[in-house]
């Protein structure tokens, strides 16, 4: 009865194994889309699992059956008279140890799959099972033959513990992942790989320095590592609001070299520059002189020339000499892809004998959506993929879902050969706005040889993303807190236009950033004295302290939750007659609102921005720890469908008069605290 009860549990272990991973990973995607995602590597990965856990249960049930004439021990050898034998050369053989062999083909599928954490659970199951299965061996092998196993059973134990410790670390780094990877105004992103290196670049429109450059091993995990766009020798953005700028960019990496192209609004003019180190800096422009007008340009390298593809009602490509931009042939019309609205961010892909054009359709909106189509040739004509869009949360499936929008993508091939899709999207709440601008998403891709790409399953995207990873490399975090002890700003702040650097010093003061009030102010567009950074989530808590002993009349300096010039929350210090007031700024298009106007008796003030879905909370402090509360307002009057443009709120500090008089404030420290929810 024993026996029967034992081979039972073994059964069941492996009717749980066979049938409830695929289930629980099911349940866990929340679609049937899972089992459209399984690829050739998953099932032989599972055959692999399969068959060594049925090795290593065969070894066990086979055991209990024979054990009761002759001993065997938990790896289905003979207990007696080899005891010896085994101690000193069986445990170690994989010829001679079968369930040791299972354990290991059973690691080797596991590995090969790379699972998410619902399959580790699955997998703590059947090592459990093994696990007391070894123990229950042990003590009956000491109970039988005294203290001689003793070696061999510490052998066991180790063996199992280390087989954990191998699976923990081959699967840690390939959990999911969180989208949106980069939060915050990150829109248009485009992407490249440089060797096992990712690269990739976003629109920055009326922000300086130009189009940021970010880094990564796993698509995943970003760090910043400098910006395309650093000097007035490259482009000049002056008197530009929020529609205007430096339009999407692509980045391409060719022989060694990178290429960023891109487009600088509202003259229209496309050009490019390049480098040989993404980190540092990159060339002055070279300009393409023969088509002005619209955007989303981008570089296809294809058996040694180069072509030029942009977006001027229609889609067009031409031959270009990359080393000086001049025109090497005609230009050719690609068509309007499906005829949906704005088509915009075209790239092109040659993959399998067909080059792949993709392209977003229906605007910026709630309707943007991504379509692919292909061609033998590469001037076409291209057909279109029956299953269009590929990528859409325009329906009634994802109408309730937090991400919309998304579109402008680009596409990628890891160096292990699976591809992935990086778009633009945003995050809306309440009343179905967003303010944090359009940010950059990331998706798995399956693109089979000679079919068209499927994207994560269905052409959806999730917050939570459970699907296989790359190798899962942590990027430095970016530190919440700057104390402005360096030489120069960090990377993560962004200037309105080009900056008067005179404004800024850090050398002033040592370990405060002192900034010399601007004549031009955040109601006006222009180049305010001004530092921002990217809201990132919705729920947050922005800080910073500041001396204004330094600030003269008609002086103001403060911290503002900035989305364009006449739509923007302030926490500001104001200078009148010698004396200084603090008060909270409310301004919403045409109409500007003071909220309270408190005299303040210190030269120290500690300034506050916080929010939740619903409002910004504006808040000051003279000790940095009993906060008074100043104003609230909605967040929608911050709102891109509220304010139009293209970009998301900013978090920043600035300094201005509003006379001639100019002065400065100084500021110790800002410190953004970012909630994920």
């Amino acid at each position: 009865m024993k026996q029967l009860r034992n081979i039972l549990g073994y059964l069941l272990g492996l009717v749980l194994f066979v049938g409830l991973m695929p289930t629980l990973m099911w349940l866990a995607s929340g679609r049937p889309a899972f089992w459209a995602a399984v690829t050739a590597k998953d099932v032989v990965a599972w055959a692999l699992m399969l068959c060594g856990l049925l090795l290593s249960i065969w070894t066990i049930v086979y055991m209990r059956l024979r054990g009761k004439g002759n001993p065997m021990d938990a790896f289905g050898h003979e207990v007696a008279p080899r005891t010896q034998h085994l101690m000193t050369d069986g445990p170690y053989r994989l010829n001679r140890n079968p369930m040791l062999t299972g354990t290991l083909i059973y690691l080797i599928g596991f590995a090969l799959w790379l699972c998410t954490w619902q399959a580790v659970a699955v997998w703590f199951l059947f090592f459990a099972i093994m696990f007391i299965q070894v123990l229950s061996e042990e003590r009956r092998l000491h109970r039988d033959f005294g203290n001689e196993y003793d070696a061999y059973c510490r052998h066991t134990r180790r063996f199992v513990l280390t087989a954990v410790l191998l699976l923990l670390t081959l699967t840690g780094g390939a959990q999911g992942f969180r989208n949106p990877v980069l939060p915050g105004f990150h829109a248009d992103p485009s992407v490249c790989r440089a060797g096992d290196d990712f690269y990739l670049v976003n629109s920055t429109f009326q922000y300086y320095p130009g189009v940021p450059v970010f880094h990564s091993k796993d698509l995943i995990h970003w760090e910043q590592v400098g910006a395309c766009l650093t000097r007035e020798s490259q482009v000049r953005i002056e008197g530009m609001d929020e529609q205007s700028g430096i339009y999407a960019p692509t980045i391409r990496y060719h022989e060694g070299r990178f290429y960023m192209v891109t487009t600088v609004f509202p003259s229209r003019k496309h050009f490019y520059v390049y480098t040989d180190n993404p980190n540092g800096e990159w060339s002055d422009p070279i300009y393409i002189d023969f088509c002005v007008g619209s955007c989303d340009p981008t570089l296809f390298f294809d058996e040694g020339k180069c072509y030029f593809l942009w977006k001027e009602g229609d889609i067009k490509i031409c031959e270009i000499d990359v080393k000086t931009g001049r025109q090497l042939g005609e230009i050719h019309h690609l068509g309007v892809g499906l005829g949906g609205r704005y088509p915009e961010g075209p790239h092109i892909y040659k993959k399998d004998g067909y080059y792949y054009l993709l392209l977003a359709e229906g605007g910026t909106e709630h309707g943007h959506h991504v379509n692919i189509l292909r061609s033998k040739s590469l001037f076409g004509p291209y057909e279109s993929n029956p299953a269009n869009p590929i990528l859409s949360h325009f329906s009634m499936k994802m109408q309730n879902s937090p991400i919309q929008g998304l579109g402008h993508a680009d596409l990628i091939q890891a160096p292990d050969g699976s591809w992935w899709m990086i778009c633009l999207g945003y995050r809306i709440h309440g009343y179905l706005q967003h303010v944090m601008g359009r940010e950059t998403f990331l998706a798995p891709v399956e693109w089979k040889e000679g079919e068209w790409p499927v994207v994560n399953g269905d052409g959806t995207l999730q917050l939570d993303m459970q699907c296989q990873t790359l190798p899962q490399v942590p990027m430095p975090l970016e530190p919440s807190k700057d104390e402005f002890d360096a030489d120069k700003l960090s990377l993560y702040w962004s200037h309105l236009n080009m900056p008067q650097k005179d404004n800024y010093s850090l050398t002033a003061r040592k370990g405060w950033l002192r900034m010399t009030t601007s004549t031009v102010t955040l109601d006006e567009v222009g180049n305010p004295t001004f530092i921002g950074h990217r809201q990132s989530e919705a729920n947050f808590t922005a800080t910073t302290k500041v001396d204004v002993s330094g600030l003269k009349d008609d002086g103001v300096a403060g911290i503002t939750a900035y989305a364009a010039h006449h739509n923007h929350y302030d926490v500001q210090i104001v200078t009148r007659d010698g004396k200084h007031y603090v008060q909270a700024k409310i301004r919403i298009g045409e109409m500007e609102h003071i909220e309270k106007a408190i005299p303040l008796y210190e030269d120290i003030v500690y300034l506050r921005i916080t929010a939740d879905p619903q409002f910004y909370h504006l808040h000051y402090s003279t000790d940095g720890e009993h906060f008074t509360h100043l104003a609230r307002m909605d967040y929608r009057y911050l709102s891109t469908e509220t304010i139009g443009g293209f970009c998301g709120v900013h978090l920043g500090i600035f300094a201005h008069t509003l006379s001639k008089t100019i002065s400065h404030a100084d500021f110790d420290w800002t410190e953004f605290k970012f909630i994920v929810k």
